[in-house]
This record gives structure tokens, C-alpha cells and sequence, in this order.
């Protein structure tokens, strides 16, 4: 049962993540590091990837 409760909390983690990069897309807002500025391109990675992690982890809660 542990398993399935964390498997469930990362995959709202990264939910919550992929939502972040998508308000970041649509509000085009900017991020610096330092110096230097975050391209939007690396949050539509992120959106993706984000997505994808979220959706194995409940699949893999599901299937535990």
C-alpha cells in the first residue's frame, strides 16, 4: 500500500509541474538564472515530460 500512496504523490508532483510549465507558456513568462534567460522551449520539454512521468506513475499505481 506504501507503494501505491508514493507512486500517487510523485505522479502529482509532476502534474503540478506540467501545469507550471504550461501557465509559463501561455503567460510568456520570463525566467533568468543568473545572468542568463530560460527559453520557453525548455518548459514545452518540460510540459511534455512532466505529462508523461505523471501518467506512469498512476498507471503504475494502478497496476500495483
Amino acid at each position: 500500500m506504501m507503494k501505491n500512496g508514493a507512486l500517487i504523490v510523485a505522479g502529482v508532483i509532476f502534474f503540478i509541474v506540467s501545469i507550471l510549465h504550461l501557465v509559463r507558456l501561455l503567460m510568456k513568462l520570463r525566467v533568468t538564472i543568473g545572468q542568463t534567460e530560460v527559453p520557453l522551449n525548455i518548459s514545452i520539454v518540460g510540459l511534455i515530460a512532466g505529462l508523461i512521468f505523471s501518467a506512469w506513475m498512476f498507471i503504475a499505481a494502478l497496476l500495483k
